[in-house]
């Protein structure tokens, strides 16, 4: 569980993530406006008739949902990297916050499948290796962004 190792994740573990997965789409796509709306400026959420706690509670269930099924793979030091490193790119990517978040899920995935790949080749742990492409990339991108930018 520190370093996350891909043998040990069982078939349950498999259906638990995609059921996850599908479900925090179906939440993210039905509720989108009021996430946005209680991430950015509570208060006025709250005037505008959104029930701020209510997503707020749901927000941190999810992401300690999250946490639990990628505990595993990617091992329990390694799961924030992985949470925060993909949103990190994206936002230097996108102007939107819906096209952040598809962006991070597309660069989430691809650190997965291309550590995974590493993982294998090398005889690494995968957690270890996820997070080591996850690192590169962050790095690349923030020498690249910043001169970018500058």
């Amino acid at each position: 569980f520190f370093f996350g190792l891909d043998t040990a994740v069982s078939d349950t573990d498999i259906y638990f993530m995609n059921f996850i997965c599908v479900f925090f789409t179906a939440v993210i796509v039905l509720f989108y406006r009021q996430f946005v709306a209680v991430s950015f400026d509570s208060e006025f959420a709250s005037l505008r008739g959104v029930n701020t706690k209510l997503f707020y509670y749901i927000l941190v269930c999810m992401t300690a949902l999250c946490v639990v099924a990628t505990i595993r793979v990617v091992g329990l030091i390694l799961v924030i990297a992985l949470l925060t490193i993909p949103p990190y790119i994206a936002q230097g990517l996108a102007s939107r916050l819906g096209s952040m978040m598809l962006i991070s899920a597309l660069f989430s995935a691809v650190f997965c499948v291309v550590g995974l790949f590493l993982s294998f080749w090398l005889n690494l742990t995968s957690g270890a290796s996820i997070i080591l492409v996850a690192s590169v990339c962050f790095f690349v991108f923030s020498i690249f962004f910043r001169r970018f930018r500058g």
